[in-house]
């Protein structure tokens, strides 16, 4: 598992060093910095991103740790045909369904990371929660 799409919840968990859970989060993006993975993320979470953060960092601030990110991370897209999937699905939060078909549609990932993975549910891409692919990660 090399190329590993990350939920928005866990680039939040990163960015904003959210406890308990940034420190699983900082080991899956020191792995990235290592060369051991890849990450990908959706193009949706970085609005995400930016409405929550707003709060905490000025907008100077923000702008330059969302051009951080994207030099630690392949951008995947949100076209209609993502939007199309999305709405068709039987996810019950449509950006979740958003974010698995993003992930879908650009190929290539073989993991989506979520604190959540009961809400990607019948996937084809595996899902895993952030101890759960370190502990994968460690063995192989």
């Amino acid at each position: 598992m090399k190329n590993l799409f990350l939920d928005t919840n866990i680039l939040l968990d990163f960015l904003a060093q959210r406890h308990p859970f940034f420190t699983d989060a900082e080991k899956i993006f020191e792995l990235a910095d290592k060369g051991d993975v890849s990450l990908f993320g959706s193009s949706l979470s970085f609005s995400t991103i930016f409405y929550v953060l707003r709060k905490l960092q000025t907008q100077a601030q923000l702008f330059q740790t969302l051009t951080d990110l994207t030099q630690s991370m392949t951008i995947t897209g949100v076209d209609e045909k993502v939007v199309v999937e999305a709405l068709a699905s039987d996810f019950k939060d449509l950006e979740d369904a958003i974010q698995y078909f993003s992930a879908a549609s650009f190929g290539g990932v073989d993991a989506i990371v979520t604190r959540n993975p009961k809400d990607f549910p019948n996937p084809q891409i595996p899902v895993f929660t952030p101890s759960e692919i370190l502990d994968l990660l460690q063995k192989s």
